[in-house]
């Protein structure tokens, strides 16, 4: 059976350039995978929440940032963007945003308007750096190890201004390596496990004694 899925997988990507289970994963361009079945729901806008259940949300992080802040603790909010907020252009033809912006981005503005709660945007700052380095996976919907640095060195430098002893890392620390993967996350989805690989960026820390 596992080997006439992976035969069915096969034909469908390297032959017929379609995804092999097109319900759960999509075939963007220059060999791009998406999460269809929800990260895409989201990002069409097929999947929201009602004002007032963002606002419950909203609430209940000022209310937890109110009660840490009471305790001496800092409290950060930051959500990490879906692949297809960062990389759009990668997308289907098929697929376009929601008109009236996502649930993440009315849970975001939401967030924003509210004066308490300290919110780190990771969107921006990644897709002000995605023209220097590719951030996310091509056959996994994650970022990689370029993307978790990024959006690493956003959140630390905002902990920074509250925190001055914090010393965050540097590329003083590492340096990034190359390895080759073939074990992303969607293309095992659909059968592809072992048959995509891409080239990735990786953290090789310097020894210290």
């Amino acid at each position: 059976r596992q080997e006439l899925i992976k035969i069915k997988a096969f034909v469908s990507y390297f032959i017929f350039h379609k995804s092999p289970l097109p319900d759960e994963v999509s075939l963007g361009k220059n060999g791009w995978l998406f999460f269809h079945q929800k990260e895409l729901a989201v990002y069409g806008g097929k999947h929201t929440l009602t004002d007032f259940r963002i606002n419950g949300l909203v609430n209940i992080l000022r209310n937890r940032t109110l009660h840490y802040r009471a305790k001496g603790i800092h409290f950060y909010v930051a959500y990490a963007p879906m692949k297809p907020e960062v990389y759009p252009e990668f997308l289907p033809t098929r697929f376009s945003r929601a008109p009236g912006g996502t649930v993440t981005d009315k849970i975001v503005r939401a967030i924003k308007a509210d004066t308490v709660i300290p919110f780190i945007d990771l969107k921006e700052v990644l897709i002000a750096a995605k023209s220097k380095e590719r951030l996310y996976y091509k056959t996994d919907n994650h970022w990689n190890w370029q993307g978790s640095w990024t959006a690493y060195q956003a959140l630390m430098k905002r902990i920074a201004k509250d925190v001055p002893r914090v010393r965050p890392l540097t590329t003083a620390d590492f340096y990034f390596g190359e390895i080759e993967e073939s074990n992303g996350n969607l293309a095992t989805m659909v059968g592809l496990y072992g048959m995509l690989s891409e080239t990735v960026d990786y953290p090789v820390f310097y020894y210290q004694r």
